[in-house]
């Protein structure tokens, strides 16, 4: 047997299996980490605002704060995919999880805009490699005709669970009655 014929062998079984605890247990943990993105990326914004103010940063370096930010993304998405190809999925969603993780705690004893650019950029290196890691292990592992509905609809749901959670307990989006409308919308969605 070829290793063309014995990987169309193994895709075929994989997507003839049921669903079972394997495929919830992959969708729930690459569903946290997406949840845990959009909760940096939002959180991001009000931090900057008050170390802007602390640290008395002009406009510009607050800017950079951020854009540092979204090009770490941008080099951390363009390397994952290449990498997570090499290593495997696995490997490369825990290797971006934790790259992302530890940058971010590390970001809390920064000391200066520049220190903080630094961290928020191997921060986001981590983030934005595993954004598209972690869809693709999910569609992988999916049943092939379930196999782009699995990952939007659990998007939908965490975002809508995040939403309510954020718009409940964050003090700069309180409002009352909101997060019962964000739970409605999320569930529409999905």
């Amino acid at each position: 047997m070829t290793d063309t014929a014995r990987a169309d062998a193994l895709a075929a079984r994989l997507d003839d299996l049921p669903l079972s605890r394997f495929h919830w247990r992959v969708l729930l943990l690459s569903g946290l980490g997406w949840m845990f993105d959009a909760l940096d990326i939002l959180i991001l914004g009000g931090i900057i605002a008050a170390v802007s103010r602390a640290w008395d940063l002009d406009p510009s370096t607050a800017a950079w704060i951020s854009s540092i930010n979204l090009i770490g993304m941008f080099l951390g998405a363009t390397a994952a995919g290449f990498l997570a190809d090499r290593i495997g999925r696995k490997a490369m969603f825990q290797a971006t999880l934790l790259l992302y993780s530890v940058f971010t705690g590390l970001s809390a004893f920064a000391f200066s805009a520049g220190s903080l650019m630094v961290m928020r950029l191997l921060a986001g290196i981590g983030l934005g490699g595993e954004l598209p890691v972690a869809s693709t292990l999910v569609a992988e592992f999916a049943p092939s005709e379930r196999n782009c509905v699995y990952p939007s609809r659990l998007r939908h749901r965490l975002e809508a669970l995040y939403s309510q959670v954020e718009s409940t307990y964050s003090p700069y989006t309180y409002r009352p009655g909101h997060s019962s409308v964000a739970i409605a919308i999320g569930s529409a969605a999905s």
